[in-house]
């Protein structure tokens, strides 16, 4: 018979039984969290390229749920990455100092209006933590990224949760929610999920409703796509001065979602202030070379921006026409209602290798939000479509006819 130091059941030196783990898996933990961690929920991404391989039957895929760049990745970024890999072994520049200058040159401000960050989330976290706290307010606009009330509750933050539509913004709803209070309203342009974006007018017409101390957040993760020349640019306006704290990323227009880069823009002082707030080395040092070398691929960026100039209006058009209501949009996405259970037709399509987003966690069940992509994954959408959404009920559960 084994010692208990031999006896591979027991915990070595001390001779304890070792627990069983799926026993310890199922009984609480000994350890609690915060309370308020109670009113998150888990993210949820959008189904996986690999999935969408698998679940295939003739292995052609088209991942339009996430919003990802159609053409993948910069050639440019790409061979950074690689030049950079023997690199790791050290620490990254905390500052960023490569990424944050060439982010200034991009778009002609001073460096110090700029903060990198790990991806557009960290950002819109850092913010949270640099800005908010429990005696304060933030609007937080439905639907809208889910990032948004997760940074204001972790903050301690109350929440004024505005409904702002599913084809426009409602500017007056949210002037209507800020108070004395408020400390943060937050507001994507173009809007996650909706494609709607943000006047310059109407940005006015917020940052006058503000009060004292209080900043307009721009997420303009998608603003690279933007057409109109009317739209606010939150970058300038931070950059003249107002209380506008605008987010980026690198994550859709550049192709580099798989790397996390993003960064936000705001006056020099308040950037000297939230930096204290973010992680040492937020951006690690692969992602700082792609994204460095991302901002000079201006042809990759360009190729993106024509083909979704090109695909979104067919791809509107081509859901119109099977029945679909879609809201306009100024992202590579688009916003459309589709008649029946989105969950449902969602799951259906993965069958045929094709990814959409639904529109429950937005509370809205029978809309989706589908990424333009290139000609041929449009095509394997729409085809799918015409052998799914037949079968599939609508939102209430009821039959469709």
């Amino acid at each position: 018979m084994p010692t208990p130091a031999e006896d591979p059941a027991r915990n070595g030196s001390t001779g304890r039984a070792r627990p069983d783990p799926s026993a310890v898996a199922t009984t609480a933990s000994p350890a609690q969290a915060r309370p308020g961690l109670a009113q998150l929920a888990t993210y949820v991404p959008g189904a996986a390229a690999g999935t969408l391989a698998e679940r295939s039957a003739d292995g052609r895929t088209a991942p339009l749920a996430s919003n990802e760049h159609p053409l993948g990745p910069a050639p440019a970024a790409v061979a950074a990455l690689r030049d950079a890999a023997d690199q790791v072994g050290r620490y990254p520049d905390g500052a960023a100092r490569a990424l944050t200058e060439a982010v200034a040159r991009a778009h002609a401000i001073d460096p110090r209006l700029v903060l990198t960050a790990n991806g557009a989330d960290n950002a819109l976290t850092v913010v949270g933590l640099g800005m908010l706290h429990p005696e304060g307010e933030a609007v937080v606009p439905v639907p809208s990224f889910a990032a948004y009330r997760t940074a204001s509750l972790l903050a301690g933050a109350t929440l004024r949760t505005v409904e702002i539509g599913d084809e426009g913004l409602d500017v007056e709803a949210v002037r209507a929610a800020v108070t004395p209070r408020t400390r943060v309203v937050w507001l994507a342009s173009p809007n996650n999920p909706t494609g709607a974006a943000l006047s310059r007018a109407d940005a006015q017409r917020l940052l006058d409703a503000l009060p004292a101390g209080a900043a307009l957040v721009l997420d303009e993760a998608y603003a690279e796509f933007r057409d109109d020349p009317a739209l606010a640019d939150g970058i300038a306006l931070a950059a003249e001065g107002a209380p506008v704290i605008a987010v980026r990323t690198f994550s859709k227009a550049h192709g580099l979602a798989g790397v996390r880069a993003g960064y936000l823009v705001a006056h020099p002082t308040l950037v000297a202030e939230l930096a204290k707030v973010r992680e040492p080395f937020a951006l690690n040092h692969l992602a700082e070379a792609a994204a460095v070398a991302a901002l000079g691929d201006t042809e990759h960026l360009e190729a993106a921006r024509e083909l979704v100039a090109r695909q979104r209006p067919a791809l509107i058009a081509a859901l119109e026409a099977r029945g679909a209501r879609v809201a306009p949009s100024q992202g590579n996405f688009v916003w459309a209602d589709l008649g029946v259970d989105a969950a449902t037709a969602a799951s259906r399509l993965l069958d045929h290798g094709v990814a959409i987003r639904p529109g429950g966690a937005w509370g809205r069940p029978q809309h989706a939000r589908i990424t333009v992509g290139t000609p041929e994954q449009q095509a394997l959408l729409l085809e799918a479509l015409d052998a799914v959404l037949p079968h599939c009920p609508t939102s209430t559960g009821a039959p469709q006819p």
